[in-house]
């Protein structure tokens, strides 16, 4: 009886990893670490790459040429040697149909029936990264309007300046008033 417990216990548990693994909508992936062969992937890698489950099981991530820029690869392998694990990384990754999409990863080496492995889960950023250029560019045109205004009101000041230099040097009066209230809007010094 202890061993059928701990039988049941154990397909209670693989059913619950299952589960989890196959509904999430993030992207995950179970590599095999020797020869970076995937063993497993989710609907949500499907759905995020475009490869169906049968084109991916059995290759490389190279072979698929999943990767946009290598050295985000690079940048993960470098992670996993030195601290087992890889937290966030933002990368390009290539779908099928060669468009890109953006993914925030975190990996770590897990032992997969005897076979060390990697297990990664990447969240598609797609959206907020495009949102975050977006953002970007709206404030850099807003900057260079807040730069062409500055730039007008000093050019503005300026000629201000000049005219004002210009009425107190004329050697006459001069005085503005305002027409509706006869108050007294500019006098020079003579």
């Amino acid at each position: 009886t202890a061993r059928k417990r701990t039988e049941d216990a154990l397909a209670e548990s693989e059913q619950r990893y299952r589960a989890a693994f196959q509904t999430s909508i993030d992207a995950v992936s179970i590599t095999r670490l020797a020869d970076d062969i995937y063993l497993d992937v989710n609907q949500g890698f499907v759905e995020a790459t475009g490869h169906a489950r049968d084109e991916v099981v059995g290759r490389t991530s190279a072979s698929l040429d999943i990767w946009v820029d290598p050295a985000d690869r690079d940048r993960l392998e470098r992670a996993l040697r030195t601290d087992g694990y890889c937290r966030n990384l933002e990368a390009g990754f290539r779908r099928k149909d060669g468009s890109v999409v953006w993914g925030l990863m975190s990996a770590t080496l897990i032992d997969f029936g005897g076979t060390p492995c990697l297990l990664s889960v990447t969240r598609n950023i797609t959206d907020l990264k495009l949102a975050s250029e977006e953002l970007a560019r709206h404030r850099d045109h807003l900057e260079q309007l807040v730069e062409a205004r500055t730039a007008e009101v000093q050019r503005v000041n300026r000629r201000l300046v000049e005219t004002q230099f210009a009425m107190d040097s004329a050697g006459i009066g001069i005085h503005w008033v305002d027409a509706d209230t006869g108050r007294l809007l500019y006098v020079n010094r003579f």
